[in-house]
Protein backbone atom coordinates (compact mmCIF):
# COMPACT_ATOMS: atom_id res chain seq x y z
CA UNK A 1 0.00 0.00 0.00
CA UNK A 2 2.86 2.09 0.51
CA UNK A 3 4.99 1.86 -2.46
CA UNK A 4 1.18 2.31 -4.33
CA UNK A 5 0.81 5.69 -2.80
CA UNK A 6 4.54 6.68 -3.76
CA UNK A 7 4.08 5.45 -6.73
CA UNK A 8 0.68 7.61 -6.85
CA UNK A 9 2.65 10.60 -5.36
CA UNK A 10 5.29 10.50 -7.99
CA UNK A 11 2.86 10.45 -10.89
CA UNK A 12 1.25 13.51 -9.61
CA UNK A 13 4.49 15.32 -9.35
CA UNK A 14 5.82 13.99 -13.18
CA UNK A 15 2.55 15.02 -14.62
CA UNK A 16 2.92 18.34 -13.09
CA UNK A 17 6.71 18.62 -14.01
CA UNK A 18 5.79 17.75 -17.46
CA UNK A 19 2.72 20.44 -17.51
CA UNK A 20 5.26 23.36 -16.44
CA UNK A 21 7.67 22.38 -19.14
CA UNK A 22 4.23 22.27 -22.04
CA UNK A 23 3.30 25.66 -20.67
CA UNK A 24 7.45 26.46 -21.05
CA UNK A 25 7.55 25.28 -24.98
CA UNK A 26 4.87 27.64 -25.63
CA UNK A 27 6.22 30.57 -24.08
CA UNK A 28 9.31 29.81 -26.03
CA UNK A 29 7.36 29.30 -29.48
CA UNK A 30 5.95 32.42 -28.39
CA UNK A 31 9.26 34.39 -27.97
CA UNK A 32 11.00 32.73 -31.31
CA UNK A 33 7.85 33.85 -33.26
CA UNK A 34 8.10 37.42 -32.18
CA UNK A 35 12.07 37.39 -32.70
CA UNK A 36 11.17 35.93 -36.47
CA UNK A 37 8.47 38.25 -37.29
CA UNK A 38 10.49 41.27 -36.44
CA UNK A 39 13.51 40.04 -37.92
CA UNK A 40 11.80 39.34 -41.21
CA UNK A 41 7.85 40.37 -41.86
CA UNK A 42 7.72 43.64 -39.53
CA UNK A 43 8.68 45.74 -42.80
CA UNK A 44 5.39 44.08 -44.78
CA UNK A 45 2.85 45.50 -42.32
CA UNK A 46 4.49 49.58 -42.02
CA UNK A 47 5.14 50.37 -45.67
CA UNK A 48 5.41 53.95 -46.95
CA UNK A 49 6.13 54.04 -51.11
CA UNK A 50 5.32 55.51 -53.74
CA UNK A 51 2.84 58.18 -51.62
CA UNK A 52 0.99 55.20 -49.76
CA UNK A 53 1.00 54.12 -46.46
CA UNK A 54 -0.08 50.91 -45.58
CA UNK A 55 -0.04 49.93 -41.63
CA UNK A 56 -2.01 47.23 -39.72
CA UNK A 57 -2.65 49.19 -36.63
CA UNK A 58 -2.39 45.81 -34.61
CA UNK A 59 1.24 45.09 -35.61
CA UNK A 60 1.47 48.79 -35.06
CA UNK A 61 -0.51 49.19 -31.63
CA UNK A 62 1.91 46.01 -30.18
CA UNK A 63 5.53 47.13 -31.13
CA UNK A 64 4.61 50.60 -29.87
CA UNK A 65 4.66 48.51 -26.42
CA UNK A 66 8.62 47.12 -27.04
CA UNK A 67 10.52 49.82 -25.70
CA UNK A 68 13.87 48.41 -27.10
CA UNK A 69 12.30 48.25 -31.06
CA UNK A 70 14.38 49.37 -33.23
CA UNK A 71 11.89 52.09 -35.73
CA UNK A 72 14.88 52.55 -37.94
CA UNK A 73 13.60 48.99 -39.15
CA UNK A 74 10.91 50.30 -41.11
CA UNK A 75 12.42 52.44 -44.11
CA UNK A 76 10.55 55.64 -44.23
CA UNK A 77 10.74 59.17 -43.99
CA UNK A 78 9.18 60.10 -41.27
CA UNK A 79 8.78 64.20 -42.48
CA UNK A 80 7.53 62.60 -45.66
CA UNK A 81 5.04 60.30 -43.60
CA UNK A 82 3.70 63.19 -41.55
CA UNK A 83 2.74 65.36 -44.97
CA UNK A 84 0.94 62.30 -46.15
CA UNK A 85 -0.89 61.62 -43.06
CA UNK A 86 -2.48 65.52 -42.43
CA UNK A 87 -3.37 65.17 -46.48
CA UNK A 88 -5.84 62.20 -46.25
CA UNK A 89 -9.52 62.52 -46.16
CA UNK A 90 -10.41 62.90 -42.75
CA UNK A 91 -12.50 59.55 -42.38
CA UNK A 92 -13.01 58.07 -38.82
CA UNK A 93 -10.40 54.72 -40.07
CA UNK A 94 -8.24 57.47 -41.38
CA UNK A 95 -7.91 59.88 -37.98
CA UNK A 96 -6.98 56.36 -36.26
CA UNK A 97 -4.86 55.83 -38.94
CA UNK A 98 -3.18 59.40 -38.37
CA UNK A 99 -2.78 59.08 -34.72
CA UNK A 100 -1.91 55.80 -34.45
CA UNK A 101 1.12 56.59 -37.00
CA UNK A 102 1.81 60.06 -35.64
CA UNK A 103 2.36 57.79 -31.49
CA UNK A 104 4.23 55.92 -32.72
CA UNK A 105 7.04 57.68 -34.63
CA UNK A 106 6.60 60.20 -32.53
CA UNK A 107 4.97 63.00 -34.68
CA UNK A 108 2.98 66.02 -33.62
CA UNK A 109 -0.70 65.14 -32.99
CA UNK A 110 -1.80 69.03 -33.30
CA UNK A 111 -3.85 68.79 -36.92
CA UNK A 112 -5.46 65.63 -36.42
CA UNK A 113 -6.52 66.85 -32.39
CA UNK A 114 -8.14 69.60 -34.36
CA UNK A 115 -9.64 67.11 -37.32
CA UNK A 116 -11.43 64.87 -33.99
CA UNK A 117 -12.81 68.25 -32.07
CA UNK A 118 -14.85 68.95 -35.13
CA UNK A 119 -16.78 65.34 -35.05
CA UNK A 120 -20.42 65.46 -34.25
CA UNK A 121 -21.30 62.92 -32.82
CA UNK A 122 -24.93 62.48 -35.09
CA UNK A 123 -22.45 62.39 -37.79
CA UNK A 124 -21.20 59.16 -37.11
CA UNK A 125 -23.73 56.14 -37.21
CA UNK A 126 -21.35 52.94 -37.82
CA UNK A 127 -20.37 51.31 -34.76
CA UNK A 128 -17.43 50.35 -36.62
CA UNK A 129 -16.48 54.35 -37.04
CA UNK A 130 -17.10 54.69 -33.45
CA UNK A 131 -14.54 52.26 -32.53
CA UNK A 132 -12.14 53.86 -34.59
CA UNK A 133 -12.72 57.05 -32.64
CA UNK A 134 -12.64 55.60 -29.79
CA UNK A 135 -9.19 54.00 -30.24
CA UNK A 136 -7.98 57.04 -31.45
CA UNK A 137 -8.72 59.37 -28.17
CA UNK A 138 -7.54 56.23 -26.22
CA UNK A 139 -3.97 56.89 -28.07
CA UNK A 140 -4.13 60.51 -27.57
CA UNK A 141 -5.62 59.75 -23.91
CA UNK A 142 -8.03 62.11 -24.36
CA UNK A 143 -11.59 61.79 -22.44
CA UNK A 144 -14.36 63.91 -24.17
CA UNK A 145 -18.15 64.11 -24.25
CA UNK A 146 -17.93 62.65 -27.62
CA UNK A 147 -16.15 59.94 -26.52
CA UNK A 148 -18.41 58.92 -23.52
CA UNK A 149 -21.21 59.06 -25.95
CA UNK A 150 -19.24 56.50 -28.30
CA UNK A 151 -18.53 54.60 -25.70
CA UNK A 152 -21.75 54.16 -23.64
CA UNK A 153 -23.34 53.75 -28.15
CA UNK A 154 -21.01 50.18 -29.01
CA UNK A 155 -21.48 49.09 -24.85
CA UNK A 156 -24.98 47.96 -26.16
CA UNK A 157 -24.81 44.74 -28.20
CA UNK A 158 -28.46 45.81 -29.45
CA UNK A 159 -26.57 48.56 -31.33
CA UNK A 160 -24.69 46.13 -33.98
CA UNK A 161 -27.08 44.24 -36.03
CA UNK A 162 -24.48 41.61 -36.10
CA UNK A 163 -22.80 41.50 -32.71
CA UNK A 164 -20.16 38.09 -32.61
CA UNK A 165 -17.31 37.06 -30.82
CA UNK A 166 -15.30 39.24 -32.84
CA UNK A 167 -17.50 42.55 -32.24
CA UNK A 168 -17.06 41.87 -28.39
CA UNK A 169 -13.91 41.82 -28.51
CA UNK A 170 -13.21 45.01 -30.39
CA UNK A 171 -15.66 46.34 -27.80
CA UNK A 172 -13.87 45.12 -24.93
CA UNK A 173 -10.77 46.71 -26.47
CA UNK A 174 -11.95 49.93 -27.20
CA UNK A 175 -13.34 50.22 -23.06
CA UNK A 176 -11.67 47.82 -20.97
CA UNK A 177 -9.99 50.52 -19.53
CA UNK A 178 -12.55 52.31 -17.97
CA UNK A 179 -15.45 51.01 -15.62
CA UNK A 180 -17.93 49.55 -18.02
CA UNK A 181 -19.42 46.15 -17.47
CA UNK A 182 -17.78 44.11 -20.25
CA UNK A 183 -19.05 40.90 -18.76
CA UNK A 184 -22.28 40.17 -21.48
CA UNK A 185 -19.01 40.90 -23.97
CA UNK A 186 -16.79 38.49 -22.45
CA UNK A 187 -19.75 36.01 -22.24
CA UNK A 188 -20.15 36.23 -26.22
CA UNK A 189 -16.34 35.58 -26.61
CA UNK A 190 -16.59 32.43 -24.15
CA UNK A 191 -19.92 31.35 -26.29
CA UNK A 192 -18.10 31.21 -29.35
CA UNK A 193 -14.84 29.13 -27.45
CA UNK A 194 -13.47 25.74 -28.09
CA UNK A 195 -10.58 23.76 -28.29
CA UNK A 196 -10.30 24.46 -31.98
CA UNK A 197 -10.29 28.45 -30.68
CA UNK A 198 -12.83 30.75 -31.35
CA UNK A 199 -15.79 29.98 -34.04
CA UNK A 200 -16.52 33.72 -35.79
CA UNK A 201 -17.62 33.78 -39.37
CA UNK A 202 -18.76 30.26 -39.36
CA UNK A 203 -15.40 28.67 -38.68
CA UNK A 204 -13.41 28.26 -36.26
CA UNK A 205 -10.24 30.63 -37.10
CA UNK A 206 -7.24 31.64 -36.14
CA UNK A 207 -7.95 35.75 -36.83
CA UNK A 208 -10.81 35.31 -34.54
CA UNK A 209 -8.76 33.66 -31.70
CA UNK A 210 -6.10 36.15 -31.88
CA UNK A 211 -8.23 39.11 -31.57
CA UNK A 212 -9.77 37.10 -28.59
CA UNK A 213 -6.75 36.61 -26.90
CA UNK A 214 -6.07 40.29 -27.17
CA UNK A 215 -9.55 41.24 -25.65
CA UNK A 216 -8.80 38.94 -22.75
CA UNK A 217 -5.35 40.47 -22.02
CA UNK A 218 -6.67 43.88 -21.98
CA UNK A 219 -8.96 42.57 -19.18
CA UNK A 220 -6.26 41.42 -17.30
CA UNK A 221 -6.76 37.92 -17.86
CA UNK A 222 -4.16 35.33 -19.40
CA UNK A 223 -5.43 33.98 -22.67
CA UNK A 224 -3.42 30.34 -22.35
CA UNK A 225 -6.28 29.58 -19.83
CA UNK A 226 -9.50 30.94 -20.63
CA UNK A 227 -11.80 27.85 -19.30
CA UNK A 228 -9.17 25.79 -19.28
CA UNK A 229 -8.47 26.73 -22.70
CA UNK A 230 -5.22 27.77 -24.43
CA UNK A 231 -5.47 30.45 -27.10
CA UNK A 232 -1.77 31.19 -27.64
CA UNK A 233 -1.35 27.29 -27.97
CA UNK A 234 -4.14 27.18 -30.21
CA UNK A 235 -2.97 29.68 -32.84
CA UNK A 236 0.42 27.17 -33.33
CA UNK A 237 -1.90 24.98 -34.75
CA UNK A 238 -2.61 27.60 -37.74
CA UNK A 239 1.20 28.22 -38.11
CA UNK A 240 2.25 27.47 -41.63
CA UNK A 241 5.30 28.09 -42.35
CA UNK A 242 6.24 31.72 -40.51
CA UNK A 243 2.97 32.43 -41.06
CA UNK A 244 -0.83 31.81 -40.09
CA UNK A 245 -3.60 30.02 -42.01
CA UNK A 246 -7.19 31.33 -41.50
CA UNK A 247 -8.28 27.56 -41.29
CA UNK A 248 -6.76 24.61 -40.14
CA UNK A 249 -7.25 23.53 -43.55
CA UNK A 250 -6.26 25.93 -45.52
CA UNK A 251 -3.45 25.64 -47.63
CA UNK A 252 -2.22 29.23 -48.11
CA UNK A 253 -0.97 32.02 -44.67
CA UNK A 254 -3.39 34.76 -44.57
CA UNK A 255 -1.05 37.57 -44.39
CA UNK A 256 -3.41 40.16 -44.26
CA UNK A 257 -5.26 39.11 -41.00
CA UNK A 258 -4.58 35.91 -39.55
CA UNK A 259 -0.90 36.59 -39.49
CA UNK A 260 -0.73 40.53 -38.13
CA UNK A 261 -3.24 39.41 -35.54
CA UNK A 262 -1.22 36.39 -34.13
CA UNK A 263 1.77 38.27 -33.98
CA UNK A 264 -0.01 41.04 -32.02
CA UNK A 265 -1.54 38.66 -29.58
CA UNK A 266 1.82 36.67 -28.83
CA UNK A 267 3.62 40.47 -28.66
CA UNK A 268 1.13 41.25 -25.88
CA UNK A 269 1.11 38.63 -23.92
CA UNK A 270 4.93 38.39 -24.20
CA UNK A 271 4.52 41.70 -22.22
CA UNK A 272 1.93 40.81 -20.25
CA UNK A 273 4.34 38.07 -18.90
CA UNK A 274 6.76 40.52 -18.01
CA UNK A 275 4.28 43.54 -16.50
CA UNK A 276 2.15 41.11 -14.55
CA UNK A 277 -0.83 43.53 -15.87
CA UNK A 278 -3.17 43.86 -18.10
CA UNK A 279 -1.95 45.47 -21.28
CA UNK A 280 -4.02 46.86 -24.74
CA UNK A 281 -3.19 46.97 -28.01
CA UNK A 282 -4.50 50.37 -28.74
CA UNK A 283 -3.66 52.57 -25.40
Amino acid sequence: MKKLFLMLIFLLVFAGCSNNEQKDVVDQNVDSYVDSFIETMVMDYVVFEENEYVVNFYVMGALKKLEDFDKSRIDLDENELGIYLNSLEKTPLNLFKIVISNDFFGLDQTNVINELNLIEAESITSVYDMLNIIYALNVLEIENELKNTFEEYVLDLENNSYSDSDYASQVIIALANKDYDLTSHRNLIIESLSTEGINSWGNNNSASTAIAAMAFLALNENPRDINGIDLISILFDYKLDNAFKWLKEDSEADLSFSTPQAFSAFLLYQEFKKLDERINVFS
